[in-house]
């Protein structure tokens, strides 16, 4: 199964800079455009299953669709402001929205009128059940 990390805002010189700092502090600088889910993807006799990391998502916060073979992943949670009183004066903010987008391109076995999706505790599991092997049908040739 292949897949795709994309992300519409994602330019050259952010991953330039976030590669930099990325390299500075060991891989654990995150500059917001390199947030994408963790998965893990078995296959087993009879489906496929694809475990997605979501922490601090809920379903509502998250879009899964089929199309042309390419199971699509997306997201974009916004966070709530704060309201408090007339005094109250934001002093850091490090909250901000979640984005990302990521593509699955769909073996030629998998069944897509049946994939089917649980969201728990912060983690997406998608099944995405195979087709019915077809047994070869001989088809007999009448000679003329």
């Amino acid at each position: 199964m292949k897949y795709y990390l994309t992300n519409d805002n994602f330019n050259n010189m952010a991953d330039d800079f976030g590669s930099l700092f990325s390299d500075l502090f060991g891989g654990y600088y995150n500059n917001g455009f390199d947030r994408v889910p963790s998965v893990d993807v078995h296959e087993m006799e009879k489906a496929y299953t694809i475990l997605a990391d979501l922490p601090g998502f809920e379903e509502k916060d998250v879009n899964l669709n089929v199309k042309n073979h390419v199971l699509n992943l997306k997201s974009l949670k916004k966070q709530e402001e704060k309201k408090g009183e007339k005094e109250d004066k934001l002093i850091v903010n490090e909250r901000e929205e979640l984005e990302f987008d990521r593509s699955f391109k769909l073996p030629e076995d998998v069944d897509e009128g049946k994939i089917v999706a649980t969201f728990k505790n912060g983690q997406l599991e998608i099944t995405l059940p195979k087709k019915e092997a077809e047994e070869p049908k001989a088809i007999e040739i009448k000679i003329e």
